[in-house]
């Protein structure tokens, strides 16, 4: 989700002008907001209990609500287009469940040559991402948010009962 979004915003103008200060602060809104998403994961998981690591899951879906916010406002105001039916899928992105890299492996950023959606996003043109690819994105980023809070709530009642 980041680097789509980073791909997307670097579409629109780097430096703020009296005819397009908008653009600048959606740019820079979208691209904190979806590092904030990742950032949150990163950092929660580094923290000592299980609950502070919910607490930052839980900031990390709020950024994601930011995201998607900022991806619909960029739809309304021009700067995303609509295209019903466009998916993710169509650009080389599959989002099915991958089971991650095999012990030893790495697969790092998605710009990594190792990585499952590196081929796919040295081919895409950004100006061929539609709305409709970033809430299928956001959604799925969301799903798997939503399971993992899930999961982690059921162990820290069944840890609480011993």
């Amino acid at each position: 989700l980041r680097v789509l979004i980073r791909k997307f915003t670097l579409t629109l103008p780097l430096n703020p002008t009296l005819h397009q200060p908008l653009e600048y602060r959606l740019k820079a809104q979208l691209d904190d907001a979806a590092r904030s998403v990742k950032r949150n994961i990163e950092e929660g998981w580094k923290r000592p209990t299980t609950k502070e690591y919910l607490v930052f899951l839980g900031y990390s879906q709020a950024s994601l609500a930011e995201v998607k916010g900022d991806i619909e406002d960029a739809r309304v105001d021009g700067f995303l287009p609509s295209r019903p039916g466009s998916t993710l899928l169509s650009k080389g992105f599959d989002l099915r469940v991958y089971k991650g890299p095999r012990k030893g492996e790495n697969w790092g950023e998605p710009t990594d040559p190792r990585h499952p959606y590196s081929k796919a996003l040295s081919l895409l043109d950004p100006k061929t991402i539609s709305y409709e690819m970033f809430i299928e994105l956001i959604n799925k980023t969301d799903n798997l948010l939503i399971r993992l809070v899930s999961s982690l709530e059921t162990k820290e009642k069944v840890s609480h009962r011993w």
